[in-house]
């Protein structure tokens, strides 16, 4: 322990070795479930079982559509602990991850107002952090040809 009770650098430094295998992981078995169902997607379309394991894998879409989103939300989110971003960017990361839970929560719900309401905060999400994704990017471009005046705004040195 070091000063006042707080644990001591070591220890915070293997919680966070830890907390970044786990996000790891989520975010490995997110890649994995959605292969998964894009293979499953596939399977209809070869050989004789595939009528019948398509049938199964409809059955289970909503637990398979949800997986890779839900995973992929918890797991930015997470990885906002780890890498401890400027305030500005935590907030543009957590707006993508509530994005990416709710859709994976709207895939669970059966079709009601419920579920199209949320579908619509997703899209709304996404919109947003488009706006400050592009928001962002002008601003650099901007910045860049301020303090670099030879670079034309695509990058091009000009002719001299």
């Amino acid at each position: 322990m070091g000063k006042r009770g707080l644990p001591s650098r070591a220890v915070a430094q293997n919680t966070r070795q830890r907390l970044d295998r786990a996000i790891k992981v989520i975010l490995i078995v997110a890649l994995l479930s959605g292969a998964t169902l894009l293979a499953i997607a596939a399977i209809p379309l070869c050989g004789q079982f595939g009528p019948a394991i398509g049938q199964w894998a409809r059955r289970q879409t909503p637990w398979l559509s949800a997986a890779p989103l839900l995973l992929s939300g918890f797991g930015l989110a997470g990885a906002q602990w780890v890498l401890k971003p400027p305030f500005g960017v935590v907030l543009k990361r957590l707006i993508l991850s509530a994005a990416f839970i709710l859709w994976g929560i709207v895939q669970l719900l059966p079709a009601s107002d419920l579920s199209v309401e949320l579908g619509n905060l997703v899209i709304t999400l996404y919109v947003v952090d488009l706006v400050l994704i592009v928001r962002d990017e002008l601003r650099a471009v901007r910045a860049s040809a301020r303090d670099h005046p030879a670079i034309d705004r695509h990058g091009d040195a000009g002719h001299v």
